[in-house]
């Protein structure tokens, strides 16, 4: 006997095709819901690319300026700035797909049970576990940064003590936390759909998302791979015409400034005269 289907999959264990096609109807279902809360987070994360942009740009002469003169202790200060910059626009981007992930389970969720979800029913819904996701963020960001904290106070520590020998140990050990990192990160991605789907805390959202991972890790991860190497491709297929035209609009033809043209002479009534 066929398990029911009321929606866009049936309620059985998916295989990989039937997710795909299931978040394919779910976007085509629900527009303005989905595509609506991606675009708000692709807005958060160029705002804040463009800031940085800016804030860089108008400090590049007065950097340059002073990398001539610094000593060797300024640029490793620099470069410290530059390592932290990264980390909080990490840190925040974490934060918001935390939160939009959990909001967009809802639209995805009623889609199975074949009910549609416009954008504002969609946080409208989603508002009364806003406090949990958020708190579920500030867990992960703290996990995050003093998880990092950590991997930089044994690489100052190896690299101080045992100097040529400590930075070559810092390759493996940056190796494992990679692979740490992304073990647990693959443990804990579904803990947004359970604080909302299943009105849980941000700590019982955590275990739920362990306790479900649990004999599905390596399945879990290929379709992860698998989705964000899709993404990815088509994100990229998308930027194309978007920087040729964002290059086409600030290209400006070359023009030869007024003060380095040559003055044009002519031969007129026995004396030169200028054009």
């Amino acid at each position: 006997m066929a398990p029911p289907k009321p929606g866009i999959v049936p309620l059985r264990p998916l295989m990989f095709g039937e997710i795909l096609d299931g978040s394919f109807q779910a976007i085509r279902r629900n527009p303005k819901a989905i595509l609506g809360a991606a675009l708000l987070a692709q807005s958060f994360a160029a705002i804040l690319a463009a800031v940085i942009t800016a804030v860089t740009a108008t400090s590049m002469g007065s950097v340059e300026a002073w990398a001539e003169s610094a000593t060797p202790a300024d640029l490793t200060s620099l470069g410290a700035g530059f390592f932290a910059a990264i980390l909080v626009v990490g840190v925040l981007t974490l934060f918001i797909s935390a939160v939009l992930q959990g909001a967009m389970v809802v639209p995805v969720a009623r889609s199975i049970l074949n009910r549609r979800t416009g954008f504002r029913q969609m946080w409208a819904l989603a508002r009364a576990r806003a406090g949990a996701l958020i708190r579920l963020a500030l867990l992960l960001m703290a996990a995050v940064l003093v998880s990092v904290g950590i991997l930089a106070a044994v690489a100052v520590a190896l690299v101080s003590s045992m100097e040529g020998t400590g930075a070559l140990l810092l390759i493996p050990l940056v190796l494992a936390f990679i692979a740490l990192f992304i073990g647990v990160t693959i443990k804990l991605i579904v803990a947004p759909a359970a604080v909302v789907i299943e009105e849980l805390g941000a700590l019982a959202g955590l275990r739920r998302s362990w306790q479900l991972t649990r004999a599905n890790w390596w399945r879990v991860l290929g379709i992860t791979l698998v989705v964000s190497i899709m993404v990815g491709v088509i994100s990229q297929v998308v930027m194309i015409p978007v920087s040729l035209l964002t290059t086409f609009l600030t290209a400006s033809p070359h023009r030869t400034p007024a003060a380095s043209r040559q003055p044009l002479w002519r031969w007129q009534s026995g004396s030169l005269r200028q054009l």
